[in-house]
């Protein structure tokens, strides 16, 4: 049996976490040992994968630099010999990564959901070197591959485009809550947009608020915006909300288990970033069957059909997703019809078992 260790930094509410999740759940038991490990912490998803059986197991490494984790996954990885390492997300490259290359193991595979923009000089010296240790470089989209290739110098030869899926079982299964309009005082009759991103610079919430403004002070009502998840920039927009005078409108809930479950009773999906990977997101409102407005960034166009499963527009244009929006209002029967295309695609080509059936295959290859 061939034993596959994926190392992440903690398995916290997160697209990318998400997708680990459910990824892992999708490999047979019965032809690889599977453990996860985590550089930081176990985080809240590490129950779902412990109750079926998975090991799941925490390195604790400490905040900055901790060259104890280093030791710690070292030891672990020479101890359990697995035949192939699969890190994600920069904390869990750099250390486990550097850790594989020590442990003497035979393959390396880093995955990359992001087109990431914030990496500094040091942050491309030191992938740079640990690339070439790297067997393989999933790319969720087209974006990612080609920004790891022209700013990190890293042959195609080497880039897999293997993109972000999600679980259609946790939206044809979710029994919905039949009190979900009354738990957050909103009117059964009004519209609700739905926002699931944390709240980080990246997603750029000030431009989805300036667009809802525009909409309030052109005279439209009756809808509501709901932003799920927490981040940095919770308290700053908030003061832009109450400053707008968008109380009524704009929700803050924080962070949420029953994220399926908000997108199944919401009428549209709504993101503003400015840069994106392949967003996991946006894939779970298309599974959801919900029209995406959401920017022209990353593997966005990717999924999203423009004037058939949603409307894409410009990063930082405030305007043009106000006036996405109010479409989406103005006709709702065209709203629900991309809904049903959205969920189309997502059922051809994201579903969790099609995506975790081209990971084996690559898996297999090595």
């Amino acid at each position: 049996m061939k034993k596959i260790v994926f190392i992440t930094w903690a398995l916290e509410v997160g697209g990318a976490e998400r997708f680990l999740v459910k990824l892992v759940q999708n490999i047979p038991q019965d032809r690889y040992s599977i453990q996860v490990v985590c550089v930081t912490r176990k985080g809240v998803w590490a129950e779902e994968l412990e109750t079926r059986g998975i090991n799941v197991i925490s390195m604790d490494k400490r905040v900055g630099i901790d060259i104890g984790v280093l030791f710690r996954l070292v030891y672990y990885l020479k101890k359990e010999k697995p035949d192939i390492v699969n890190t994600s997300i920069w904390t869990a490259d750099l250390w486990g990564r550097m850790a594989a290359i020590l442990a003497g193991v035979r393959h390396i595979i880093v995955t990359e959901q992001n087109v990431d923009i914030w990496k500094r000089w040091y942050h491309k010296i030191i992938d740079q070197i640990l690339f070439k240790w790297t067997d393989y470089v999933l790319c969720v989209s087209d974006d990612v591959a080609t920004f790891y290739h022209d700013n990190f110098g890293i042959p195609y030869s080497k880039l897999r485009m293997i993109p972000n899926a999600v679980d259609l079982d946790l939206f044809d299964k979710c029994i919905t809550n039949s009190n979900f309009h009354v738990s957050l005082g909103i009117n059964e009759k009004d519209f609700i947009f739905v926002c699931p991103a944390r709240l980080h610079p990246q997603k750029a919430h000030h431009i989805l608020i300036q667009a809802v403004y525009e909409l309030f002070l052109n005279g439209h009502r009756g809808f509501k915006v709901l932003l799920i998840g927490e981040g940095e920039r919770k308290q700053e927009l908030q003061q832009l909300v109450v400053a707008k005078g968008l109380e009524e409108i704009v929700l803050f809930l924080g962070l949420r288990q029953d994220v399926p479950d908000i997108l199944l009773q919401a009428d549209a999906f709504v993101l503003s970033s400015d840069y994106e990977g392949l967003s996991l997101a946006v894939l779970e409102g298309m599974a959801a069957r919900l029209p995406i407005i959401a920017t022209r960034v990353g593997g966005n166009a990717q999924l999203v059909e423009n004037g058939v499963s949603g409307y894409l527009v410009p990063p930082q244009d405030f305007l043009a997703f106000s006036n996405a929006m109010l479409m989406v209002l103005q006709d709702k029967n065209k709203a629900e019809a991309m809904g049903i295309n959205g969920r189309s695609l997502v059922e051809k080509k994201y579903q969790i078992k099609i995506v975790a059936s081209q990971v084996l295959k690559l898996f297999e290859e090595l």
